[in-house]
């Protein structure tokens, strides 16, 4: 559904919000290989974080429902009613966070969101093709590497 009117707009999301929080968060699953991918940059001491724009008490409940919140050291991402920061700001805050150096960082996304974000961070992108966004999507924004599966991504990082 859509509207213009700010009200029916706000209801709108508190309704998903709540149907979000009740458990709909949790109607999704790892794409293949992207538990092993990670668990290799770790023990490769990859330092990781997520730069989400959903709210960081979600990120962190479904990390930790995936099994794999033990492999990020920081959550870049808003509290449930703060104004999005962009994806930007967001990186660069993951950048903070890990004392990374935005020269030597990779970001990893599926969306022109995730790599014109990391352009404007001086962030290296590699997009992925095992989630939202396309090839055509990734390249037109600027990608830096496309992979086609999470095992191209240790390939890619720790050569």
């Amino acid at each position: 559904n859509y509207t213009d009117d700010a009200d029916t707009a706000r209801k709108m999301v508190d309704k998903y919000r709540e149907h979000y929080r009740a458990g709909g968060m949790f109607r999704c699953e790892l794409y293949e290989g992207v538990a092993d991918m990670l668990r290799q940059l770790d023990e490769a001491g990859i330092a990781m974080a997520i730069a989400s724009s959903k709210p960081g008490e979600f990120v962190d409940m479904i990390l930790t429902h995936l099994g794999i919140r033990k492999y990020f050291r920081f959550i870049s991402a808003p509290a449930v009613g703060q104004v999005n920061p962009t994806k930007c700001e967001l990186i660069n805050s993951a950048l903070c966070a890990l004392g990374a150096d935005s020269s030597t960082a990779v970001m990893v996304g599926d969306r022109m969101f995730d790599i014109e974000g990391a352009a404007q961070a001086g962030v290296f992108s590699i997009g992925v093709l095992y989630g939202f966004g396309c090839e055509e999507e990734l390249t037109r924004y600027g990608a830096d590497a496309i992979c086609e599966n999470p095992k191209q991504i240790p390939e890619l990082i720790l050569k």
